[in-house]
């Protein structure tokens, strides 16, 4: 995992010329436990191909692990901040 100042610093010392680096914050909200889970799954494979049997553990843990940085807002459901990227960079010549 990289933060948005690490990717930024290893992108150029990839040798990428960034034209633009641009963050905001946010929020993702899921209903149940269960709705963060389907919502996961739906990528998963494309990101972190994992074996079949270790996929809904791989899960559970992260659902165990969000915990600490869940934002409390008194309605029982799952809400996670995040840090949207939008880089435009280009190979340096």
């Amino acid at each position: 995992m990289f933060s948005s100042q690490d990717l930024k610093n290893t992108l150029t010392k990839l040798g990428m010329t960034i034209i633009s680096f641009d963050t905001y914050e946010n929020t993702i909200s899921y209903d149940t436990p269960e709705a963060m889970k389907d919502f996961i799954r739906i990528w998963l494979t494309s990101y972190i191909p994992l074996p079949k049997p270790s996929i809904e553990p791989f899960l559970d843990l992260l659902i165990e692990k969000s915990t600490p940085y869940r934002i409390n807002k008194g309605d029982n459901k799952i809400h996670l901040p995040y840090q949207a990227l939008f880089v435009n960079a280009v190979k340096s010549s």
